[in-house]
């Protein structure tokens, strides 16, 4: 049995056991797999403590294979908690950009101090992906990097950041989908993760 474990973007309140998210979940339940949807609390913590929170609270419900679909923060959570956690895939959705390598730049980081608060950014600042790339290499996982063309003009720093750093990861996919924007709760961007799994 393949267990997926979903774990959505940075929305306050809302996680993937919200509603929003029943329609994903359900296609997925229809093609057979196992689903847990993450129940992180995204109030006034950082991400490592929404790693370890992950760690703490699903560790134990792995199954024989298991995939790791991440939006955005989401997908931050996804892959700095991957060593530790050991998914057979990950599938890193709209990966969010802010880890040390591109907080360097100014402009960044007080963009995402304004978005998220400075000691989540200050947080992040200690996650290289570099770092975690070399970690990863060592396993067997497989990384899937997506994202939609409209973040292209959207969020121009986000494929930036994924097509910068994706060829560190040795077993490793990138796709670009096509007039998709940056929410899992689109179906044009949850039939298309259905269809790479």
């Amino acid at each position: 049995m393949t267990t997926i474990f979903l774990i959505t973007g940075f929305r306050p309140g809302v996680t993937a056991t919200h509603d929003k998210y029943k329609h994903f979940i359900k296609l997925l339940e229809d093609k057979g797999y196992k689903v847990v949807p993450v129940d992180i609390d995204w109030s006034y913590k950082t991400h490592t403590q929404f790693v370890s929170q992950f760690l703490k609270n699903y560790k134990a419900m792995k199954s024989d294979r298991n995939v790791l679909v991440g939006n955005s923060f989401g997908a931050l959570v996804a892959l700095l908690s991957a060593r530790e956690f050991e998914p057979d895939e990950i599938y890193l959705c709209s990966l969010s950009p802010f880890l040390k390598e591109s907080l360097v730049d100014k402009e960044v980081e007080n963009y995402s101090k304004k978005r998220f608060g400075t000691r989540r950014v200050e947080d992040l600042k200690q996650y290289s992906i570099v770092r975690v790339a070399e970690e990863l290499n060592n396993t067997q996982t497989k990384v899937h990097f997506l994202f939609g063309s409209v973040e292209r003009t959207m969020y121009p720093m986000l494929p930036k950041f994924t097509e910068t750093y994706q060829h560190l990861f040795k077993n490793s996919t990138i796709t670009e989908l096509d007039d998709v924007a940056h929410s899992l709760r689109l179906p044009e961007y949850y039939k298309s993760v259905v269809e790479l799994l």
